[in-house]
């Protein structure tokens, strides 16, 4: 296996007095990986990334990187006054990479800015932004890449851009570890997921092996018109989740079990309003393991 990029050893940190962020978690990233910190806001996935940046001390514990870290947060900084091509053109020359200023057009058409590469940076908007200092931070070939929440603000084609863009680096050997809540872009482009809840590491795995290890091959989501029955479903079936006039069922055989699924819904009284057949996915690993949903790649809570 290749040298770690990136170790945490019994990692701690807390803020003044309060209850510990982050309490003893331990694990390694190595090139050619894309490690998605999944987690809801509050759990400790951007304190990490802050201490791995080395912008904030841990309590206790020890962390060490290969590389010195390209950070992208919520906000990166650029010079407003210069161009999309000269913000990429200066990061390259202070990187000491002025031999990959020929790459910079195409990097532009990738990430679908060439018609506004020569306007000023202050005039773009969050997400020509935040696609600009994606390709800035990906671009310099094999690092250490620490990204917060890197799909806020994107539309369809700037996920796609990014996914494009972390598969690039990793192949490279780069190792770019991501911070977010967004399941469905973590399940699609990290090649390991890092389940973070309660200042521990409650997963960590390829998100395929973590979806398995549910052994639910088909989920059942139904909407009701009235409160979920308190009665024992249908042999086979299995609740794995319930809200006010919802449920998540699951079972080997729930497709073909329907009838006795409505059935059984109907004596509760009242009727089903919707049922959406699927197969489970990384939100639902991480409903199993902390009893809440993240939110959907539109952004809206589950």
């Amino acid at each position: 296996m290749a040298e770690s990029t990136a170790v945490v050893e019994g990692l701690c940190f807390r803020y003044g007095s309060g209850p510990p962020v982050l309490d003893g978690i331990e694990f390694a990233a190595s090139p050619g990986e894309v490690v998605g910190l999944l987690g809801r806001n509050g759990s400790g996935k951007t304190t990490l990334l802050r201490l791995l940046a080395g912008l904030i001390q841990a309590t206790a514990g020890q962390l060490a990187t290969s590389h010195l870290p390209t950070v992208v947060f919520d906000r990166t900084p650029f010079q407003e006054s210069l161009s999309g091509r000269e913000n990429l053109l200066l990061g390259l020359a202070l990187r000491g990479r002025g031999e990959l200023a020929e790459d910079v057009p195409r990097w532009l058409a990738a990430i679908d800015l060439s018609d506004d590469a020569d306007r000023p940076v202050a005039e773009y908007s969050l997400g020509m932004r935040r696609r600009l200092a994606m390709v800035e931070a990906l671009s310099c070939g094999p690092q250490l890449t620490l990204l917060d929440e890197p799909t806020l603000g994107l539309d369809p084609q700037g996920r796609h851009v990014l996914g494009e863009l972390l598969r690039a680096s990793a192949s490279d050997g780069g190792t770019i570890l991501i911070a977010t809540n967004d399941a469905v872009f973590a399940e699609r482009e990290c090649s390991r997921i890092v389940i973070l809840g309660s200042g521990q590491i409650l997963a960590d795995g390829p998100s395929s092996d973590l979806i398995a290890a549910l052994n639910a091959p088909t989920i059942i989501e139904v909407e009701l018109d009235h409160d979920p029955p308190s009665t024992t479903p249908p042999a086979g079936l299995t609740v794995i989740s319930t809200t006010l006039e919802s449920l998540v069922v699951t079972g080997a055989s729930a497709s073909s079990q329907l009838p006795e699924l409505c059935a059984w819904l109907s004596e509760a009284g009242g009727s089903v309003r919707a049922i959406k057949i699927r197969e489970p996915g990384l939100d639902d690993v991480f409903h199993r393991l902390t009893g809440t949903r993240l939110r959907s790649e539109d952004g809206e809570m589950r």
